[in-house]
Order: structure tokens, then C-alpha cells, then sequence
């Protein structure tokens, strides 16, 4: 999140990688902003030179950007290299592993210790690593399920033993890509279209395999079905027959217009269900033709939708048309 320096007694800015410090100068230390939680165990690790002897690195955890944190370990102590050049190979050094007891913003401090004037130390390539408290059982994580459209997280960010610290020298990647915003990330965001078997290989920059991994991202899709498919209501053309969508149900079938309403139904059982005339449950009765949708959720949390059209067909009336038959007769001469 941003790192800040003390370099012959000045502060420096958000995007500092890395300082040249002078032990006897006030403010000598290199600081790293970052995110802590609880149920991790974290370390400090950087490269260190230099030049002059009895000089040490002391590594804590603030809520500042300045010492006076909690120690992690003891302090460091560092090895003088022989020339006064800073562009030399330096030695890899970590504090000890700590924990936070509140989740929160927290800066991972090292500062220059020692009693050489007229040397210096240089930190370079500041990283913090993380691994949870009870171990890492699993680099991919537990296998989950989501609804359709929805994101998760996957892998644990960690790695099992004999690496129990995942750093930056790691290097991951999942397979297959699809439906993942960074396949190369230790923890990549994951909207799979559908259920998909996500495996990673993670790596060490000399190329070793270190661990392989998998876990499946079920998606749960909800697939709502209205009965009858391909309602229609079907109106008698006898005045009076009708009363009309706003009369009782029971009027209606006491009157025997049994095709005058129509009952959409789902097929399959749901948590949860909203039609679009307002009503909830399992069926509605419909008295108008149209555009009918209802949405449902399931047992799972997930929610699907489904439209029918409610089509309409008339019965031709039945019309008597009296008529008179004229009979001719005719008289035998």
C-alpha cells in the first residue's frame, strides 16, 4: 500500500522501495503500509547491506510509519561488506513471525540500528508474507458453490509445508483462464458460467514445482418453469356469463365460465417467489391476456425468472335462426 523512508533524517514518500540509511541519523528506517487480519501469522522480509560493522536491523509492526511498534524478534544483526558501494549483492533477512491481535492498517517497519558513523545500510525489496495460524492444508481451498453471475474468491493465498511463508518468489498459475480476472494471482477472483474445475501449479522462480492444487467452483443455475406452456383464455360470447377479473373466483366457476381465468402454477418447489401482478406463492390466477413473469429463489439462495404469455381465443357464438316452411299444394283436376 505505499512505503515511506528516513534517509539521513528526511521522510520520504508513498512509492519509496527502498532506502540508503545512516545508522546515527534520526528517522532511519523504511516502512511499509499494508492490511493486517487476524488468523494470520506474518514475517518481514527485505535485502539488506551494509557498510560498517556492528549495524543490525531491528523489524516491528505500528500503527504509524516510525518506530516505537511491537518487536517482531529480535533485532538482526548484519554482515559489513568490504567495499563502500552500494550496488553490491546484499543478504536476504526476515524478522521472526508475528501476529496482530485486531484487524486493521498497519505499517512493517525496519530500522537501522548500529554504531558506525560513518558506514550505512541499504533495504531493498521489502516484502511481507503470510501464512494462517493453523496452517496451510490447502493452496486452491475448499471447493464452493455460487449462483450464476455471482464471484468468488479462490486459493488460500498460502502454502503448505515445507514453504510455510508464500512470498513474492512464487509464481502461480491456474488453469483453465476462463472466468478468472488473474489466473497468475495466489487468490484470483472467479464468475464461472458454469461448474468448472480450476487447478493451479505454483512454482519457484528457479522453476521447481512446489505444489499443485484444485477446486471446484460449483454453479448453481435456477432454471423456474410456468405450467401450463402455452396457457390461453378462452371467453364465451353469452352476455352475462363473464363477470369479469375483479368478481370473486368462486363467482366465476359458479357461473361455469371454466375457461374465463387460467391458474400459472411453477413447476418445483421454491424458497421464494414474486409474479409480476404483486402476488406470491407457487400459482396466480389470470383473467387477462398478456405478459405474465415471476421470479423465484431456491433453497440456495439463487434466483432465477421466467415469462409466459397468457393467449386469448374466442368461441364462436351460437346463433338460432328460425325459419318457416311453406308447403304447396296443389289440387288433382
Amino acid at each position: 500500500m505505499g512505503f515511506v523512508r528516513g534517509t539521513y533524517g528526511s521522510t520520504g514518500v508513498p512509492g519509496d522501495t527502498c532506502a540508503l540509511l545512516q545508522p546515527y541519523a534520526a528517522g532511519s528506517l523504511i516502512a511499509m503500509k499494508t492490511d493486517l487480519e487476524t488468523g494470520f501469522e506474518y514475517r518481514i522480509q527485505l535485502n539488506a547491506k551494509s557498510f560498517g560493522q556492528g549495524q543490525s536491523v531491528r523489524f516491528s509492526f505500528h500503527t504509524a510509519p516510525s518506530s516505537g511498534g511491537a518487536a517482531a524478534g529480535p533485532d538482526v544483526a548484519l554482515s559489513s561488506i568490504d567495499t563502500d558501494d552500494p550496488s553490491l549483492p546484499g543478504t536476504e533477512v526476515a524478522s521472526a513471525a508475528f501476529t496482530v491481535d485486531a484487524a486493521g492498517t498497519y505499517w512493517a517497519v525496519a530500522q537501522a540500528l548500529g554504531d558506525s558513523p560513518s558506514g550505512w545500510a541499504r533495504y531493498d525489496n521489502m516484502v511481507l508474507e503470510r501464512r494462517p495460524v493453523n496452517g496451510c492444508p490447502s493452496v486452491a481451498g475448499p471447493d464452493v458453490m455460487i449462483c450464476r453471475g455471482d464471484t468468488v474468491q479462490i486459493g488460500t493465498g498460502c502454502l503448505p509445508e515445507p514453504h510455510p511463508l508464500d512470498s513474492l518468489e512464487y509464481c502461480y498459475s491456474w488453469i483453465p483462464e476462463a472466468g478468472l480476472d488473474d489466473p497468475e494471482s495466489a487468490m484470483p477472483s472467479a464468475t464461472p458460467q458454469e461448474t468448472t474445475t480450476y487447478r493451479v501449479y505454483v512454482t519457484a522462480s528457479d522453476g521447481e514445482l512446489v505444489a499443485e492444487d484444485e477446486v471446484t467452483v460449483k454453479v448453481n443455475t435456477v432454471e423456474v418453469k410456468i405450467l401450463p406452456e402455452d396457457p390461453s383464455l378462452c371467453y364465451r360470447n353469452i352476455p352475462g356469463a363473464r363477470p369479469g377479473k375483479e368478481a370473486p373466483p368462486a363467482e366465476n366457476r359458479a357461473n361455469g365460465c371454466a375457461q374465463d381465468f387460467i391458474v400459472l402454477s411453477l413447476d418445483g418447489a421454491y424458497t421464494t417467489t414474486e409474479w409480476s401482478t404483486g402476488s406470491a406463492g407457487g400459482s396466480i390466477e389470470v383473467y387477462e391476456p398478456g405478459f405474465y413473469s415471476v421470479s423465484a429463489t431456491d433453497a440456495n439462495g439463487c434466483t432465477g425468472s421466467a415469462e409466459v404469455e397468457v393467449g386469448m381465443c374466442t368461441a364462436p357464438s351460437l346463433e338460432i335462426t328460425s325459419c318457416s316452411l311453406n308447403h304447396l299444394f296443389t289440387t288433382a283436376l
